[in-house]
């Protein structure tokens, strides 16, 4: 599935901003942080290959830290996506 609002390079002012990840590079998993900060109940993450497809979606709570597999996932560089139903950013990954 193609996204054309995607932009790999986005990183809109305002709560969203503040979202993070670690590892990057990373093996295994993403480990996002930051959502303390950010007035939702529902987020939807979701990874897109440089090209813009998409490769996986999911929805996540409000918790302080979420856990995202990507064991599946090939080597290479990757855009991970945070949408709530206001705003939505997009940030680089490594995959190893």
């Amino acid at each position: 599935m193609y996204d054309a609002s995607l932009s790999a390079t986005s990183h809109l002012p305002g709560p969203l901003a503040e979202v993070d990840f670690y590892p990057n590079p990373c093996h295994n998993q993403l480990n996002i942080l930051g959502f303390e900060s950010i007035n939702a109940d529902h987020f939807d993450a979701a990874i897109y290959t440089p090209t813009r497809q998409l490769l996986t979606r999911t929805s996540l709570d409000r918790q302080p830290m979420q856990v995202i597999p990507v064991d599946q996932i090939r080597k290479g560089e990757y855009v991970f996506k945070l949408t709530t139903d206001q705003q939505s950013v997009s940030k680089m990954f490594v995959k190893e």
